[in-house]
């Protein structure tokens, strides 16, 4: 009985954890974002790439999705909109992460943007967090049933890029400007290897 108690104890203490370690990821996620900026404003490079706000959208989002402000049911489910935004656009966040790693490993010799691989590693941080508060403790009444749509929808919304990145490599040149604008031979379908 003491163990049970202990454990349920414990139980508690995370579930007032997880909430600040969300938060503390996204403000982490902001914090190197920012540095990210800093650092490309003054690479030889300025101005080539506009800036990925994405991060911010998705800080945002998720934050605004773990305040608990009221207790109504109509910010309950806007609550759960935001958090699970937030989740879909901090993943999006986190992508690009293996090509960081391969550069760090040296694997692809390119220089390594240690601002970009600090980002989207705490953005695949905070995206396991969110989804842990977004699994574990669902906002909506405890009669609802889990939808298992979710996964349905996220199979369908990955799947337009390896398929497109497939027909690439096999010769098509739909969505490109010219033949081999995506690469040449299997050097498309590998950007996709992430995403299958």
């Amino acid at each position: 009985k003491g163990r049970a108690m202990e454990s349920r104890s414990s139980h508690r203490r995370g579930d007032r954890a997880e909430p600040w370690i969300g938060l503390t990821l996204c403000a982490g996620v902001v914090g190197a974002w920012t540095l990210q900026q800093v650092v490309r404003t003054r690479s030889a490079h300025a101005g080539t790439f506009a800036p990925d706000f994405v991060p911010l959208v998705a800080t945002g989002l998720a934050a605004a999705g773990i305040m608990p402000l009221n207790a109504r049911p109509q910010w309950l489910r806007a609550r759960r909109a935001l958090h699970w935004s937030g989740l879909l656009l901090m993943v999006w966040a986190a992508n690009g992460l293996p090509f960081h790693l391969l550069r760090l490993t040296r694997l692809i010799p390119l220089p390594v943007n240690w601002p970009g691989l600090v980002t989207k590693t705490l953005a695949l941080a905070a995206a396991v967090v969110l989804a842990r508060l977004a699994l574990a403790r669902p906002t909506a009444p405890a009669s609802a049933q889990a939808s298992t749509w979710y996964g349905y929808a996220a199979f369908v919304l990955a799947l337009p890029y390896p398929v497109l990145r497939t027909h690439w490599a096999l010769g098509g040149t739909l969505g490109l400007g010219w033949p081999g604008a995506a690469g040449h031979g299997f050097a498309p379908w590998l950007l996709s290897i992430p995403w299958l």
